[in-house]
């Protein structure tokens, strides 16, 4: 009897892990009213593609953050995968002056 118990119970386990809503640590709904930042048309290195989010990027100082968002499967939230905080001569290194729009 309680063996049967046991054994139904872990039947709905995984059932019930599946039902549960995975959410975001910072959705682009909290973030866009929250956070000072300027909108770019694309993302510095194409990461992410177009197709797979974009990025926003805040200037504070001799300092820019490269904020990186991702849409998730489904199509439900766009979250913040990355923030990459670079002094400005070095972001200007690396990505260069100007880019292609797309």
């Amino acid at each position: 009897m309680i063996r049967a118990a046991l054994f139904s119970a872990l039947l709905l386990f995984p059932a019930a892990l599946a039902a549960q809503e995975m959410r975001c640590w910072v959705p682009y709904s909290e973030f866009e009213p929250h956070v000072r930042h300027y909108d770019v048309a694309r993302c510095p290195g194409d990461d992410p593609a177009p197709d797979k989010g974009f990025c926003r990027m805040a200037i504070e100082g001799e300092h820019i953050t490269v904020y990186r968002f991702q849409h998730e499967a489904g199509g439900a939230e766009t979250c913040l995968v990355a923030a990459e905080r670079l002094r400005i001569a070095e972001f200007l290194l690396r990505y260069g002056l100007s880019y292609r729009a797309p």
